[in-house]
């Protein structure tokens, strides 16, 4: 008798839980999108909304994918804090089925590099031909070189002033 209630009690709480689950759905969707929501179980509707429109549209990969070849580190800010959007499009388009190989990666991102970064090319170019490049070595050789401090400027020249 006890596992009867005890039973009993369970299948109550899921019925209000699914209940309130199934009211915040239908509060927060279109009166169009009613169609989809299955009245006897919210798991089912979530799982039927998901299906429906959890996927990424292939406009909006091709987006990231354009994003991503544009991409140019501005050289103004740390290649820590920079190489954050690249890797937000990185993640996106993996979550969205493209996955690119670090080698490609690392491609990318050296194929982009401003001037200020051309010293390290050496250390690339070995890689490179070792065929050892890995997107974690170039990121680091970027924050290598960004660290290292600049050259001092050399005093201005002063030329005598020439009275006449």
């Amino acid at each position: 008798m006890e596992a009867k209630k005890l039973n009993h009690e369970e299948r109550r709480k899921w019925v209000a839980d699914n209940d309130s689950a199934l009211g915040a759905l239908k509060l927060r969707i279109k009166e169009s999108l009613h169609i989809y929501v299955e009245d006897d179980d919210a798991a089912e509707t979530w799982t039927t909304f998901e299906d429906k429109y959890g996927k990424t549209s292939s406009s909006q990969k091709f987006s990231w994918f354009m994003q991503l070849m544009r991409f140019q580190l501005p050289g103004t800010n740390s290649p820590h804090k920079e190489l954050g959007q690249f890797d937000d499009l990185v993640s996106k388009l993996l979550k969205a089925g493209i996955n690119f190989s670090e080698e490609v990666l690392s491609m990318l991102i050296i194929m982009k590099l401003l001037d200020f970064y051309r010293t390290i090319m050496p250390l690339l170019v070995s890689d490179i031909n070792q065929a050892k490049l890995k997107l974690e070595d170039t990121k680091g050789y970027l924050i290598t070189e960004w660290e290292i401090p600049p050259p001092p400027h050399p005093l201005p020249c002063r030329l005598p002033l020439l009275l006449m």
